[in-house]
């Protein structure tokens, strides 16, 4: 350190650059469920575009996690065998069949989308909601196989440095748990009208 007052500080004042460690995005069991399901399935969106995301931070690949979150059958096969590999890398693999997964998340997540829009223009309603909403279960359950192996992959298979539910998580899970409410209350009137005077 120099005595002269008038020269410029010797601290380096640039900021680090902050980069992402972890090729995919990582969240504990029990926060997917509750997120997945108390937004009716909306919080696959999130999750395919933080996925996307993630890996492109690390891989500096030049991909759009936006489109990739919002379309993304036309990319799963691809996410799923990046963990795959991810995972065999890190602890030499595991018991799932990426393509196999994949596969069931696309075919479930078309059928339920076909069923939503034949819902939509009183096609089958309200069979094709309850169908839809019975479906629902099945598609996340395809995706928590993934996400149990991304979290294998990053080294961290409990999620446990996401496992804390932030404020926009619970504003989130209100709005989904009200859309639910709603939902029981338009099946109830239909399918037991006679109990609302409506028969």
């Amino acid at each position: 350190m120099t005595n002269d007052i008038y020269s410029a500080p010797a601290a380096a004042l640039e900021q680090p650059v902050e980069t992402a460690s972890e090729k995919f995005y990582v969240v504990a069991p029990l926060k997917f469920w509750v997120l997945f399901l108390s937004t009716v399935g909306l919080y696959q969106v999130y999750w395919f575009y933080r996925h996307w995301h993630q890996f492109r931070m690390v891989t500096q690949e030049k991909i759009w996690p936006v489109p990739r979150g919002l379309f993304a059958i036309f990319f799963v096969h691809r996410l799923f065998r990046e963990m795959d590999a991810a995972v065999k890398q890190k602890t030499g693999g595991v018991a799932w069949s990426p393509d196999l997964v994949a596969t069931g998340y696309l075919l479930g997540a078309v059928v339920s989308n076909v069923c939503d829009r034949l819902s939509g223009k009183d096609v089958g309603s309200p069979y094709t909601d309850v169908v839809s909403l019975v479906l629902l279960p099945l598609v996340g359950w395809f995706l928590y196989q993934a996400q149990q192996v991304a979290n294998l992959a990053m080294g961290d298979a409990a999620g446990a440095s996401n496992r804390q539910f932030s404020a926009a998580n619970i504003v989130w899970i209100v709005l989904g748990c009200l859309f639910w409410a709603l939902v029981a209350l338009v099946l109830l009137v239909i399918f037991m009208p006679d109990q609302f005077g409506l028969e």
